[in-house]
């Protein structure tokens, strides 16, 4: 296909386009807002194996940022658990990558960590950069675009006041449009803190490939040890 290359395993290492097809609207957001800045990024390129461990990892976006030598990895998750930190811990320690988590948290934590509460934990050393992100992120643009041009056709005043058939529904439409909204912005905000830390690098393809290669050395030697 137009656009990809072979890598060393022989597959295909292609990077993102507005065609690539991600897993969920959160995922999708992101990929708008890398494609709008220029960055070029890869999404789930490949499971990475874990060393001294039968488990792998599938990463959401590898992108062509650099900071301190370090290929930035942004993992968009629904929560930041302990034991899936650690995962990534590992990931970012046997490959060197510069891992960014990006979780959703409620209006209640997010006014937490707005105040400088934090959590009280130590994921934040478990992974290069924590990202909160308030919910909800449930539906693209354009479902958002045709879905207020429908529920501002059905406004009617009615003495002087603005009615809706379905008040309700309106309310959390224009309260979703509006976080999804705020998100959007600091996805943006966040990314521009990503290019001033570091830089792209035109060598990040490359650098990819050759974490592949050994993520694949280390399923070779499972391979074996299991036949040992």
């Amino acid at each position: 296909m137009r656009g990809e290359k072979k890598r060393a395993d022989g597959g295909l290492l292609s990077a993102i386009d507005k065609n690539t097809k991600t897993q969920n609207n959160r995922e999708e957001l992101l990929k708008g807002m890398l494609l709008k800045k220029n960055i070029t990024s890869w999404y789930e390129p490949c499971h990475f194996r874990i060393a001294h461990s039968e488990k792998s990892y599938l990463p959401d976006f590898v992108t062509s940022i650099f900071i301190g030598g370090r290929q930035v990895l942004i993992e968009w998750h629904t929560n930041k658990d302990t034991k899936y930190c650690r995962k990534l811990e590992a990931i970012k320690d046997y490959y060197n990558f510069y891992i960014v988590l990006a979780y959703q948290v409620n209006e209640k934590e997010y006014s937490k960590i707005r105040g400088g509460m934090g959590y009280g934990n130590n994921k934040g050393k478990m992974v290069d950069e924590l990202w909160a992100i308030p919910y909800p992120i449930k539906k693209s643009p354009e479902m958002q675009r045709r879905e207020a041009i429908s529920a501002l056709s059905s406004i009617k005043i009615i003495g002087g006041a603005f009615w809706h058939p379905d008040i309700g529904a309106y309310g959390k439409l224009l309260r979703e449009t509006f976080v999804d909204a705020r998100a959007k912005g600091m996805i943006s905000r966040r990314l521009e803190e990503l290019l001033r830390k570091g830089g792209i690098r035109k060598d990040a393809e490359r650098n990819l490939a050759r974490q592949i290669r050994e993520s694949n050395k280390l399923e070779e030697q499972r391979g074996l040890e299991r036949h040992m």
